[in-house]
């Protein structure tokens, strides 16, 4: 795990804006049981502005809280990948590489 004591100098944050057109939001279509009816409900983050949703229908999912938790975890991988973290160790940096460069067949 990386901390501050394992880092040499600073942690730099690198963040890229959408693309036009990125999706920003998600528009989660779920059975409500108390008017027996397909409901909607908006998954968007802060930042967001909602212009360009991506439409998803869940089945199975009978509540609006845990509709907009199903889609909040993939909304949220999307939304934050634009943030980059790059920092430098001493002797650590060896175990932050990719595990298929660490471990290679026998031949």
């Amino acid at each position: 795990m990386y901390q501050p004591d394992n880092m040499v100098g600073e942690l730099q944050r690198d963040i890229q804006l959408l693309a036009q057109g990125e999706v920003d939001g998600v528009e989660v279509e779920y059975f409500d049981p108390h008017t027996w009816k397909s409901a909607t409900i908006l998954c968007t983050l802060p930042r967001d502005q909602g212009l360009s949703l991506s439409k998803v229908r869940v089945v199975g999912i009978t509540d609006k809280t845990k509709a907009w938790g199903y889609d909040m975890r993939p909304r949220r991988i999307q939304g934050y990948r634009c943030t980059r973290f790059t920092f430098k160790t001493e002797m650590d940096g060896r175990p932050q590489q990719p595990l298929f460069e660490l471990v290679r067949p026998r031949r």
